[in-house]
């Protein structure tokens, strides 16, 4: 009886494992159509507002349509924290590769929950701008190019995350590869493809800016892409182990 109770235990506890790992790799295009429907439908953050507008222009940017900026900066904020998860499922299939010491995995995640944590700034910063519309515009101005530079410039510790996964592919001499070598190459360019933003605080127009297109365009395109496919490389890999699994498992 007890050998029965533990077998059902142990087949309830990898049937939530499989299922949570699942959905963590699910999370990032949850994350990216949550973003789209609440971030940029919604709150209209896209396009976004003009590094060359006044102070008096940003603040009624913000304020004409307070309530959907702000249900655009929650969505936000819930929608990118979602991908803490994603980034984990990266992190422990580079520990499968990497083995121990795992360095690369432990400054993958380090530099993913800096990632998100500066969105969670970001996120915060534009609710902040809808708190007190008696503030000054030019409160509302810094606090919104505070936002914006983090966007586009908080590059540093991006570029370590992908060249961390890039590394982890090139490593990987597995028959089934995670990240096959040009899906390595694919992370390295994800890496180098967001470093245009740095830029963006030398121009208040044009497409060097932080609206402009090597400014925020190329490099969203990049990442957005970039983590569509490593999602679909992560899913490709977990199908793969847990065939084999089974197939063991019903060998045995």
């Amino acid at each position: 009886m007890n050998t029965n109770v533990r077998r059902q235990h142990n087949t309830s506890r990898a049937q939530i494992k499989h299922a949570f790992w699942v959905f963590s790799i699910w999370s990032w295009p949850i994350c990216l159509i949550g973003v789209a429907l609440t971030f940029i439908l919604v709150g209209g953050y896209v396009p976004p507002p003009l590094p060359s507008w006044s102070a008096p222009q940003i603040a009624e940017w913000f304020l004409s349509d307070t309530t959907n900026k702000r249900l655009g900066a929650i969505g936000f904020l819930y929608f990118s924290g979602l991908t803490i998860l994603f980034y984990a499922v990266i992190s422990e299939e580079i520990r499968k590769i990497e083995g121990e010491p795992a360095l690369l995995a432990r400054a993958q995640m380090g530099s993913a929950v800096i990632l998100v944590t500066v969105f969670q700034f970001i996120g915060m910063n534009w609710l902040l701008c809808t708190y007190r519309p008696e503030i000054s515009p030019e409160i509302i101005r810094v606090l919104n190019d505070y936002c914006w530079f983090m966007w586009s410039m908080f590059i540093p510790t991006y570029m370590v995350q992908y060249i961390c996964v890039a590394i982890a592919g090139f490593m990987d001499d597995r028959p089934n590869p995670t990240w096959p070598r040009w899906a390595a190459w694919m992370n390295l360019w994800i890496a180098v493809g967001g470093a245009g933003g740095f830029l963006a605080v030398f121009f208040k127009g044009g497409p060097m800016a932080w609206n402009g297109l090597i400014g925020f365009y190329i490099p969203v395109v990049i990442y957005a892409v970039g983590n569509c496919i490593n999602c679909a490389l992560m899913l490709k890999r977990h199908r793969l182990e847990r065939s084999t699994l089974v197939s063991s498992t019903a060998s045995a």
